[in-house]
């Protein structure tokens, strides 16, 4: 019975990432071509560049897992600590930015900075106009 518990853990743990998985990778041309735009040559270009990417960062991060030895066991550290990335990145794939207030913010952050500069130019700050 034990055995199967962990069987049964594993394959619902397994099924959250291909449930999430399946849906993007299902729905990922569509939304590309469709709502961000772009054409799908454009867009089959890039899911086959990631594709090729996507072999050695799975080779590599194998190797990394094979490397490691803590108290929580090999993979279990990785799991904790990707968890949180995958569902941001996750929501980034479908976020399309509105830039004018990506501007705006940016405006502020470099402009207020320049303003309040302004005072420390003048010795005197209460000099008479």
């Amino acid at each position: 019975m034990k055995k199967w518990g962990k069987r049964v853990g594993y394959g619902i743990g397994d099924l959250g990432c291909n449930l999430v998985s399946s849906t993007m990778a299902s729905y990922l041309i569509v939304f590309y071509t469709d709502v961000f735009g772009i054409t799908a040559a454009a867009a089959g270009t890039m899911m086959l560049v990631t594709k090729f990417i996507d072999a050695f960062t799975d080779t590599g991060m194998g190797l990394i897992v094979d490397r490691t030895h803590t108290k929580w066991g090999q993979g279990r550290p990785y799991f904790l600590l990707g968890a949180v990335p995958f569902a941001v990145f996750t929501f980034l794939t479908f976020y399309i930015p509105d830039f004018g207030s990506l501007v705006g913010i940016l405006g502020i952050l470099s402009g207020l900075p320049m303003l309040l500069l302004l005072p420390s130019l003048e010795k005197n700050i209460v000099k008479e106009v």
